[in-house]
């Protein structure tokens, strides 16, 4: 997962989770 979504909570919230989702698809490949 993305550490820099935390930032963005509450609202970053459900998108870092949605981004976390992806990330173990391997859809997004960062870094």
């Amino acid at each position: 997962g993305e550490e820099r979504f935390r930032t963005t909570a509450p609202l970053g919230q459900p998108i870092r989770i949605m981004l976390e989702n992806l990330d173990a698809g391997g859809i997004i490949d960062s870094e």
